[in-house]
């Protein structure tokens, strides 16, 4: 075999190496890419109470970075709260949060919350955001087959008049029909978060959102029910 075919055996080898080695890196690429794009993408379900004067119950999805605590605002009690949840987003950086950013979701029992009333259809109406924000934009819509009110608003936050920031606020408030219960979400912009990032999850939430009716045997059983002992 002269120098020629030699020569020319080791290159093609060398080319076919070459591919395979770029072939695995992009294999392990695209797995990379996939895992953190579901994992981007991936979100959890919340399942909320059962309110024993309605019967009804909400169910929705979250994005899976989102961290979900109680909420411990004082003020729950006064407004009659069933439950209430915060979600909180995952720090941008190792010594760095999200400032002011969060996503809360309560359930209202009886009466609209300050500020709200109800229409003659059913639609929940911030009667008195215009004192403290401006509002951006209103839709009345459904949501699981109940009457629903989606709104941007902006507030003016900080300590001064001179310092004082813009912060978007994303309002979404369900009332089923002739019933006394109001299921409400919130999304605060903040620090290192774009307006953007904050209406897509709420937009999110507002379209995996689920409102049935528990039957009463079905609310009786629950609130019942036993509860097994560890032996």
């Amino acid at each position: 075999m002269n120098s020629y075919m030699q020569k020319l055996i080791v290159y093609k080898s060398d080319n076919r190496k070459m591919l395979i080695a770029g072939s695995a890196v992009a294999m392990v690429a695209v797995a990379w890419f996939g895992a953190w794009l579901g994992a981007s993408r991936a979100r959890y379900r919340v399942t909320g109470k059962i309110d024993p004067t309605t019967g009804y119950r909400i169910e929705y999805t979250v994005s899976s970075r989102y961290h979900k605590t109680t909420d411990k605002d004082a003020m729950a009690q006064a407004r009659r709260e069933l439950e209430a949840w915060a979600f909180d987003p995952p720090a941008r950086s190792a010594n760095k949060r999200t400032i002011g950013h969060m996503i809360r979701q309560a359930t209202i029992r009886g009466v609209s919350p300050p500020g709200t009333m109800v229409d003659t259809d059913g639609y929940v109406e911030l009667t008195g955001i215009v004192r403290i924000g401006t509002p951006i934009f209103t839709q009345h819509l459904l949501v699981s087959e109940c009457p629903a009110t989606w709104c941007g608003v902006d507030l003016q936050v900080g300590p001064s008049n001179e310092n004082k920031l813009i912060q978007r606020f994303f309002c979404l408030f369900i009332r089923p029909k002739s019933h006394p219960i109001i299921y409400g979400f919130v999304g605060m912009t903040g620090a290192d978060i774009t307006v953007d990032e904050v209406q897509n999850e709420m937009i999110a939430i507002r379209d995996s959102i689920r409102i049935e009716k528990v039957s009463s045997s079905a609310v009786s059983h629950s609130e019942s029910a036993p509860t097994s002992k560890a032996q």
